[in-house]
């Protein structure tokens, strides 16, 4: 069977990686747009934008619908951002680009939130779990989503795209925690053919953690219609405790559950989440079959979260 994203044969084919990934997101990025109010003029924001491909998906649709677009990339990373500046304003001509260094979590670039058509965030780093990842950066992507969620217009639509499923249960359970009951939002996993999965088995010899196959990024989309955040004085505690929350509602979700975990989130620590999160990783991490037991929490995933009674349907 095809595959996405993996072995590639050359370094130089890197632009038909980019058609690829550029592919797999247009029908998200569509959606995105379809929610927005301008209907021809977009001002998008990336969040966290790191290598920010999803620029050339932009370019996809400025070339055939002749759209126009003012795209904002923010991001801690000097790196990425140079890599962005010198490569992606090439690539795509017809999206208007400016980068900013910014450190989301900290100092938001509150403005252009409040003024953006439409909000991005490609790979949240809700679960990142090796020995290097500091355990407060768990705190820094709530805090970063919350001011997304406080500084936006109520409607302006927001997409979030994950690698695996475990991890979009946790963004919907703080999103739920920290909007108000008139949220609304749709969920979609992309199934489309060559995607790695039980049936196609893929792994890249470079990934060597099933959790970061690049086949599987950006699979669980969540597109954020309407959502208004409550009046929250937000805090480290605060963050910590809807986090536990949020592991108290998905534990009792998987098949073996974790009677001592659960009972140490009741009073929750740095530790004890990076415990949840190890947990919540391991289900696909330590499986026999990863691609079958990530077939079944993509399963959970949509039984327990999707707001309507079917997925909607991919258009390309």
């Amino acid at each position: 069977m095809s595959f996405i994203f993996n072995n590639f044969p050359s370094p130089r084919l890197f632009s038909q990686q980019h058609f690829r990934v550029s592919y797999s997101l247009l029908p998200a990025i569509r959606r995105l747009l379809s929610n927005c109010i301008s209907t021809d003029s977009f001002n998008v924001l990336s969040v966290a934008c790191g290598t920010a491909l999803e620029v050339s998906t932009l370019e996809l649709l400025a070339r055939s619908r002749d759209w126009k677009f003012n795209y904002v990339g923010c991001d801690i990373n000097k790196s990425d951002l140079k890599f962005n500046s010198h490569l992606l304003k090439k690539t795509a001509p017809n999206v208007h680009q400016h980068y900013i260094h910014s450190d989301m979590a900290s100092a938001p670039p509150i403005p252009l939130i409040s003024g953006a058509s439409c909000i991005l965030w490609r790979h949240p780093e809700f679960l990142s779990d090796h020995p290097e990842v500091p355990r407060t950066l768990i705190l820094d992507m709530c805090q970063i989503l919350w001011n997304i969620l406080k500084n936006k217009e109520r409607h302006v639509p927001i997409l979030i795209t994950c690698y695996d499923p475990h991890e979009m249960m946790l963004v919907l359970e703080l999103v739920q925690q920290f909007c108000e009951d008139d949220l609304q939002y749709s969920l979609t996993i992309d199934e489309q053919n060559g995607r790695a999965s039980w049936q196609n088995p893929i792994i890249d010899p470079k990934d060597l953690d099933p959790l970061f196959n690049i086949n599987h990024q950006d699979q669980c989309q969540l597109v954020i219609t309407q959502c208004q955040s409550k009046s929250l004085n937000v805090n480290r505690d605060l963050f910590i405790t809807a986090l536990a929350k949020a592991f108290e509602s998905i534990l009792p979700k998987l098949q073996n559950q974790p009677s001592i975990l659960l009972k140490h989130l009741e009073m929750p620590t740095l530790e004890v989440l990076r415990d949840a999160v190890v947990y919540l990783n391991n289900q696909i991490r330590d499986s026999l079959n990863p691609f079958i037991r990530r077939g079944g929490l993509c399963s959970v995933l949509i039984d327990d979260y999707q707001q309507s009674n079917q997925i909607q349907p991919l258009s390309y």
